[in-house]
């Protein structure tokens, strides 16, 4: 979970935790981003095995470098639709790199990679197999074909 004030790090952790989550990451990227960064340093609360700490990571920890603000614009809801596109189509940069970090954090707190590195490999080769992509495509596809179920059910329950 990404926030958008780093004091609130440590609150979402501990809020999350009592609710029940078993392990989890809080994010604040130093950019004022709520998620990983690549800007700059992200702060990292982590809960687990029923504890939390706090660490910072930056880019350059992962052998990343260090991207700009502008870089990693987005824009439109077409312009962001095409970025997805042309990242898990291969694209290299620091769209990617976000995203590849992003994941990578992801892989890690659901245990399916052992760290961030770990994580940063799985994601990287998500996207260099198509794998990624293939995925948000069966998604679109899948949410355009049971859109009009879920319209029909929901006009049902208007009466």
């Amino acid at each position: 979970m990404g926030v958008y004030d780093p004091n609130l790090t440590e609150t979402m952790a501990t809020v999350l935790k009592n609710l029940g989550v078993q392990r989890g990451l809080v994010v604040h990227g130093e950019d004022t981003l709520d998620e990983i960064s690549i800007t700059g340093k992200t702060k990292v609360t982590e809960f687990k095995d029923g504890g939390i700490k706090s660490y910072f990571i930056k880019p350059e920890d992962f052998g990343m470098r260090r991207g700009k603000l502008v870089e990693i614009k987005g824009g439109t809801k077409e312009q962001n639709a095409k970025i997805i596109l042309e990242v898990l189509s291969g694209s290299r940069g620091a769209k990617r790199d976000i995203t590849i970090l992003n994941a990578a954090a992801a892989f890690a707190i659901a245990g399916r990679a052992k760290d961030f590195n770990e994580g940063i490999r799985l994601a990287n080769q998500s996207i260099d197999s198509g794998k990624a992509l293939n995925t948000l495509e069966r998604l679109i596809e899948f949410t355009n074909t049971e859109r009009r179920y879920l319209r029909n059910a929901h006009e049902v329950e208007k009466g």
